[in-house]
C-alpha cells in the first residue's frame, strides 16, 4: 500500500478498484473517451501496482498534483455511503467541494463514521436530543483522538457543524431511498404463490364497509324510532388456490373482536344457513363450498394467513386454531399486506360491485365524488341492516359464481369443484362439530357463601352462579371449581372438580337470565351501572333495563345505533343458541306466558320497511 493511502487511513474495501462501480462510456466523444481512459489507467496503476509515481505520470501524461487530486476525487464518499470511484474522473463530473473535505475526513476515520451513523439513527427516531448534541459528540471524538486545532474541522468557523448537518441530510435521503427500494423488493418477493390444492392456504381479514345503514326499533312506550349505525364490518376467509370465499361474518359493532373472528372461521368449516334469508325465494343462500360439496363439510385448512390486528392476536383465537384445530397460523409483517393480497383485492371488488353503488356510500375517501351526505341518504332511502345482509349475500354469491381471470375463465366454485378430486382432507372431530367449543374459555373460581351457609355459589363477571346441587353441597365451601365458559352465552357455566371430573351446570342468578348475552356485554352493563347510568338494585331483569336504557336515549348517536342493531340481530338468531342451554334456562327461569311475551316483543321490534330497488340492486 502506498504511503499516501496509509496517511489517509482509507478502509481496505475502498482500495480494491475491481469492486468499484462500473461506468458507461458509450456516450462520450473520442476526445473525452481518450481523456477518461488516460486518467483511468493512471488510477489503476496507482492502486494496483507499486510503480513509482513519476513513471505513472510520465506514462499517462499527467502531473503528480493532478494524480493526487484524481485519487482524492475517486475516494470521496457519496451520500449513498459508497465512494465515487471511476465516476469521479468522467468528463464534467461534479463533486461538491463543501462535501468533499468532510466526506474524506469521515472516510479516513472509520470509527467516527460508525459513531455518527449510530447517533443519526437515534436522532431519526426520537429527534432527541437536539442535533447540537451530535455535533458535540463529533468534536469530543476529535479531541480524544488527537485532532489538532490547526486541522480540519477546527479550522472552520462553525467547527464542521453545517458540514455534519448536510451529511446527515444526505444520509437521511439515502435511507428513504433504501426503504422505498426495500419495500418494493419485499412486495415483489413475497407475493403469495398460487397453491395447487384447495384449503391448503387460506387468508382471513376484516374490512369496514364504505356505506351507512339504519336500524329501526320500538321503545318500551311503543314509539318507533330509527338511527344511523356506524359503518359495519365484514370478515371473510378466502382460499388462495381457487379464490373462493369460504365463509364470512357481518359485524354491526364499532369494532370486531375475537368472538367475531372465531364465528367467521366456524362458518368457513361448519355448514350453516341463515334462517331469515332462507325464506327469501329470490335469494340463493347456498353459495359456499361447505354448503355445496359434501367432501368439504367440516374440512379444516392447513395454513391461515392474517395480519396483526388485536382481535387476531387474542389468546382465545390462538388456542382454538392451534390447539383445538391444529391449523398453522401465519402472521404477516406490520404495514405490509403483500402476503394477504388476495383478500385485500377481494374487498375492493366487493365494494365496487355492491356498496359503492348505494346512495349512502362513503366512497373510498372524503373527497370521493360518489360521497354525497351518506347518512342523510341512508335515512332518505331507508337502507336498513336487512338490506345490508341481502346485498352482502348477493355480492358474495355473485363473486363465487363469476369467471375469474386468474383462474383462466373458471369461476371460484367451478375451480374448487375441479380441484377437490383425489384429495384427502383433515376433518373437524365429531365432538367439535356443534360449534360450541369454538367459543369456550377456561377459568377457575372458589365456592363461597353469601352470609347464608345454605346459599353456596361462585362469582363470575359481576354475577352469582349456582345450581340445586351446589346449594345443598356444604362440603364444597371454599373448594376450587374449574370452569368452561361459552363467552357468546354466559348464562350457564360448566363446572368441574379440581381433579377434572364433571360436577354440574351452574346457572346465573335470575336477573341475568332474561336473554342471551356475551361476556363483553356483561362487562359493559356493569361499567354503566358503576357510572350511575342505571341501578342494578331490586332489578328483576337487568338485561331488559339495559335494553330500555338504549331505546330511551334522547339522542341516539351512531355508536348507540350500532349497539341496538347488534342487539336486535342477536335476538333474531335463535339458531345460535345451544339447545341444552335454552332448555335449561327455560326450565329454571321462565314460564310459558313469559316466553310468549318475549316472542311478541321480538316480533314488534323487527323492521317494518319493505325491500326497495336502487341502481339495479335488489335490496
Amino acid at each position: 500500500m502506498r504511503d499516501k493511502l496509509k496517511e489517509m487511513d482509507i478502509p481496505k474495501k475502498y482500495l480494491d478498484v475491481k469492486l468499484w462501480e462500473p461506468v458507461e462510456t458509450s456516450n462520450l466523444s473520442d476526445r473525452e473517451l481518450n481523456d477518461f481512459l488516460r486518467k483511468k489507467e493512471a488510477i489503476d496503476l496507482y492502486f494496483m501496482t507499486n510503480i513509482p509515481i513519476k513513471e505513472i505520470c510520465e506514462s499517462c501524461n499527467i502531473s503528480t498534483r493532478a494524480l493526487y487530486i484524481l485519487v482524492e476525487r475517486c475516494l470521496t464518499l457519496k451520500s449513498s455511503g459508497n465512494i465515487y470511484g471511476y465516476s469521479a474522473i468522467l468528463p464534467y463530473a461534479r463533486i461538491k467541494s463543501s462535501h468533499r473535505k468532510f466526506n474524506t475526513f469521515i472516510v479516513q476515520h472509520n470509527e467516527l463514521h460508525e459513531l455518527m451513523l449510530k447517533k443519526f439513527k437515534t436522532y431519526q427516531v426520537k429527534h432527541s436530543p437536539n442535533f447540537k448534541s451530535i455535533h458535540r459528540s463529533f468534536l469530543r471524538w476529535c479531541y480524544q483522538n488527537d485532532i489538532k486545532e490547526n486541522e480540519y474541522p477546527f479550522t472552520l468557523s462553525d467547527k464542521g457543524y453545517r458540514s455534519l448537518l448536510r451529511y446527515y441530510n444526505d444520509w437521511l435521503k439515502n435511507q428513504d431511498f433504501i426503504k422505498e427500494g426495500g419495500v418494493t423488493k419485499i412486495a415483489f418477493e413475497k407475493l403469495p404463490q398460487t397453491s395447487l390444492t384447495p384449503l391448503t392456504e387460506v387468508e382471513i381479514d376484516g374490512h369496514r364497509i364504505d356505506a351507512y345503514f339504519i336500524t329501526e326499533f320500538q321503545t318500551p312506550s311503543g314509539t318507533w324510532r330509527e338511527a344511523v349505525i356506524e359503518r359495519p364490518w365484514i370478515l371473510c376467509t378466502i382460499d388462495r388456490s381457487t379464490r373462493c370465499i369460504l365463509g364470512f361474518e357481518l359485524v354491526l359493532k364499532s369494532e370486531y373482536d375475537s368472538m367475531d373472528l372465531l364465528s367467521c372461521i366456524e362458518k368457513s368449516i361448519i355448514p350453516t344457513d341463515d334462517e331469515d334469508l332462507s325464506k327469501d325465494k329470490e335469494l340463493d343462500i347456498n353459495f359456499l363450498p361447505n354448503q355445496l360439496f359434501p367432501d368439504i363439510e367440516y374440512a379444516l385448512f392447513d395454513e391461515l394467513y392474517l395480519d396483526n390486528a388485536k382481535a387476531h392476536l387474542a389468546d382465545s383465537v390462538l388456542n382454538t386454531l392451534v390447539k383445538k384445530l391444529g391449523v398453522k397460523v401465519c402472521f404477516g409483517k406490520v404495514a405490509e399486506p403483500t402476503r394477504r393480497a388476495i383478500i385485500e383485492r377481494f374487498f375492493k371488488t366487493l365494494e365496487e360491485r355492491s356498496f359503492h353503488e348505494l346512495p349512502s356510500t362513503t366512497g373510498t375517501s372524503p373527497i370521493d365524488p360518489r360521497r354525497h351526505f351518506p347518512e342523510k341518504q341512508a335515512k332518505r332511502y331507508r337502507i336498513s341492516v336487512d338490506d345490508l345482509k341481502r346485498i352482502t349475500f348477493s355480492a358474495i354469491a355473485e363473486y363465487n359464481n363469476t369467471p375469474h381471470s386468474s383462474l383462466y375463465g373458471n369461476s371460484p366454485l367451478e375451480d374448487f369443484r375441479q380441484k377437490i378430486n383425489n384429495r384427502l382432507y383433515t376433518y373437524l372431530p365429531v365432538s367439535l362439530r356443534d360449534g360450541s367449543d369454538f367459543h369456550i374459555i377456561k377459568d377457575s373460581r372458589t365456592v363461597v357463601a353469601n352470609n347464608k351457609i345454605n346459599y353456596l355459589h361462585i362469582n363470575f363477571a359481576g354475577a352469582k352462579y349456582t345450581s340445586s346441587k351446589l346449594t345443598n353441597d356444604k362440603a364444597m365451601l371454599r373448594e376450587k371449581l374449574l370452569l368452561q365458559i361459552n363467552f357468546k352465552d354466559i348464562r350457564v357455566i360448566k363446572a368441574f372438580y379440581a381433579s377434572g371430573e364433571y360436577y354440574d351446570d351452574l346457572f346465573v342468578e335470575k336477573k341475568w337470565r332474561g336473554r342471551k348475552h356475551n361476556l363483553k356485554e356483561r362487562k359493559l352493563i356493569n361499567k354503566l351501572s358503576r357510572e350511575g347510568q342505571f341501578s342494578q338494585l331490586n332489578q328483576l331483569n337487568i338485561l331488559e333495563t339495559y335494553d330500555n336504557y338504549l331505546f330511551n336515549k334522547t339522542v341516539v348517536d351512531k355508536k348507540t345505533g350500532s349497539k341496538i342493531a347488534e342487539l336486535q340481530n342477536r335476538q333474531d338468531n335463535f339458531l345460535d343458541d345451544d339447545p341444552s342451554i335454552k332448555s335449561s334456562i327455560d326450565t329454571n327461569n321462565t314460564t310459558p306466558s313469559d316466553n310468549k311475551q318475549d316472542d311478541e316483543l321480538k316480533t314488534h321490534r323487527r323492521l317494518r320497511t319493505k325491500p326497495i330497488e336502487i341502481k339495479g340492486l335488489n335490496l
